[in-house]
């Protein structure tokens, strides 16, 4: 261990009694050694401290110690915090009269909704599938034949001649699609195929027209090509399932196959 030395206050020593040279020079003073105490030795935690890395890093980890125990003793715990008081606004109570127009206005809301429902499911539909829409029929009269859209039927002109003409179903933008040379007996629709049955003079044939772009009409044929025509005058005609049936005024039949 170092040792230190501790002087200890000597008496006041006058000025005659050190002595001075002829120059001005101390002179030696006289010490008792019997005033004069031994040197003592420093204990453990006395003296001056080096600061070395050793030294540093236990200084840092007293202080992270301190730290810790001071956070621990600062930490309320569970237990013993004190119970704050949620600070809420107080609940409003629904009058009666608000109950019951939120309840009609729910209602009429429901019922809106219901009524749209309804219209849209009995709404006629605008246009037909092909599974949905009529392919064998027969006009009645001159009522026509609605089909893909539009209505077909046959109409007589200002000549007096008959045509076979289309027009949309409100009967607007009406054109001829096709003009006849005799007087038609009725129409007949079949897969998309619009035959029409007419009297010549003294003779007759059955014409045919397909719903189709660039299609022209013809005169209908049998299975051996043979047209479908003949003399006399038709009666009537009419469709019975897949045959277009002639009757004419000599009570004779003759039934056509449109399959």
């Amino acid at each position: 261990m170092a040792e230190r030395f501790i002087p200890k206050a000597t008496e006041h020593v006058a000025p005659d009694e050190m002595g001075e040279t002829g120059q001005g020079a101390p002179r030696p003073v006289k010490i008792d050694p019997n005033t004069i105490e031994p040197l003592e030795t420093l204990t453990s935690g006395e003296g001056a401290v080096i600061q070395d890395r050793a030294h540093k890093a236990e200084t840092s980890q007293m202080v992270r110690k301190q730290l810790q125990d001071h956070s621990k003793k600062s930490r309320i715990k569970a237990g013993v915090r004190p119970r704050v008081k949620k600070h809420m606004a107080p609940r409003k109570k629904m009058t009666r009269p608000v109950f019951i127009g939120l309840c009609s206005c729910a209602a009429i809301v429901v019922a809106l909704l219901i009524g749209i429902v309804v219209a849209a499911l009995n709404a006629p539909s605008t246009s037909l599938e092909p599974s949905q829409r009529v392919e064998q029929t027969q006009a009645k009269s001159e009522e026509g034949i609605e089909y893909d859209g539009y209505t077909y039927r046959i109409a007589q002109q200002e000549d007096g001649t008959w045509a076979f003409v289309r027009s949309t179903n409100d009967g607007s933008s009406a054109i001829t699609i096709f003009s006849l040379e005799g007087t038609p007996v009725t129409v007949v629709l079949y897969n998309g195929a619009f035959v029409i049955p007419e009297n010549l003079n003294n003779s007759w044939k059955v014409m045919v027209w397909v719903n189709a772009d660039a299609s022209i009409p013809d005169v209908l044929t049998r299975g051996d090509n043979e047209p479908v025509q003949g003399d006399g005058s038709i009666a009537s005609a009419s469709l019975d399932g897949s045959n277009l049936v002639l009757n004419f005024d000599n009570d004779v039949t003759d039934t056509i196959s449109l399959a």
